[in-house]
């Protein structure tokens, strides 16, 4: 069953009221200040600037709490189907979630699971980007990403990740502390030498 898109939008009132905070504080900034400099007296325009910066900072936690929001339900939704073509949407999560949240944690699991399931004929799923995202946990500190993005770069990977293969084969990253990860990374390297 498709997963329901729960993804919330953005009030329009939000908006309005930002842009009437930068349009006041912009003509603070080239009326009331000059003034200020003048007169010595008028107080008040500092007031408003603190005012000014309280509700910028309101409006950038609330976009942040909105962006949160809607990558967790799409994190949710990926996760609900297990599906090997949402390997490139989990993949873009995972790498803009906060590292120590649930969902970045649940995000992980998942993509180690389809990456251990993705077949050749997966190769067309991934866009440029995302697959050198996928290249990039190769760098990763994680041995079970290491190992899941090394099995999965085997089978779909092309000539521009071998120098990366070969530093894990070398006994970089991971691989230092993972002689599975070593041996995967040299395997790794000899397929795609073979298909180059």
């Amino acid at each position: 069953m498709k997963p329901k898109n729960r993804l919330r939008s953005r009030p329009a009132s939000m908006n309005y009221w930002r842009l009437l905070a930068w349009l006041s504080f912009a003509m603070i900034m080239i009326i009331y200040i000059p003034l200020d400099r003048v007169f010595h007296h008028a107080t008040w325009v500092w007031y408003v600037l603190i005012v000014h910066c309280i509700i910028t900072i309101f409006f950038s936690i609330n976009d942040q709490a909105f962006r949160d929001s809607n990558r967790s339900y799409r994190a949710r939704n990926i996760a609900i189907s297990e599906d090997v073509r949402n390997i490139g949407q989990a993949i873009d999560l995972y790498l803009t979630m906060p590292y120590f949240s649930a969902t970045r944690k649940s995000l992980r699991e998942m993509i180690i699971h389809l990456l251990s399931n993705m077949q050749a004929s997966d190769a067309i799923i991934l866009t440029d980007t995302q697959r050198h995202r996928l290249y990039s946990f190769l760098q990763s500190q994680d041995k079970d990403l290491a190992m899941a993005a090394v099995k999965a770069v085997a089978l779909i990977g092309d000539s521009s990740v071998i120098p990366y293969v070969r530093k894990l084969a070398a006994g970089q990253w991971s691989a230092r502390t993972s002689k599975e990860v070593q041996a995967a990374a040299q395997y790794c390297v000899a397929q795609l030498e073979r298909q180059g």
